[in-house]
């Protein structure tokens, strides 16, 4: 018999979502204490990780009917990954997912540079966002954290 699963620790669970492509879709996000409990949460979904402090699943643009999807993502975050670059990159995954639910067809050329797994996407959106935030405090801006 297999090593039962062992849930890790989620601090905090809440959704965000937009409805940018036309849709109201979510994603949802747990909080983790350590990096150790989000790769126990990654492994107990069957994901082949051994170290990350961020990661995202994104399932919905494979969904046969993603509007019936209640989230189209899992962001999984470790307290010490909770800077704007981690938060960038992992969105920036989801969000490639979402668009290529709602924006592109299914045989679209595109798809092999939407895939939300694109790893340099997502570390170009996380950089260029975090050393933006960082130039700005760096000048005395405040970086508003409810733009809505």
């Amino acid at each position: 018999m297999g090593a039962a699963l062992i849930a890790p620790g989620i601090l905090h669970r809440f959704s965000i979502s937009s409805s940018a492509t036309g849709f109201r879709r979510s994603v949802l996000v747990h909080v983790y204490a350590d990096k150790a409990d989000v790769v126990r949460s990654a492994q107990n979904y069957g994901m082949a990780v051994d170290s990350a402090g961020a990661i995202t699943n994104s399932f919905g643009y494979r969904h046969p009917a993603p509007e019936h999807m209640r989230h189209m993502a899992v962001i999984r975050l470790a307290e010490s990954q909770l800077d704007s670059n981690t938060l960038a990159h992992e969105v920036t995954h989801a969000a490639l997912h979402i668009y290529f639910a709602d924006c592109c067809k299914w045989e679209s050329r595109a798809r092999a540079h939407i895939d939300g797994a694109n790893e340099e996407l997502a570390y170009l959106v996380g950089d260029l966002t975090g050393s933006l935030h960082f130039e700005l405090r760096k000048r005395g801006y405040f970086i508003s954290s409810d733009s809505y």
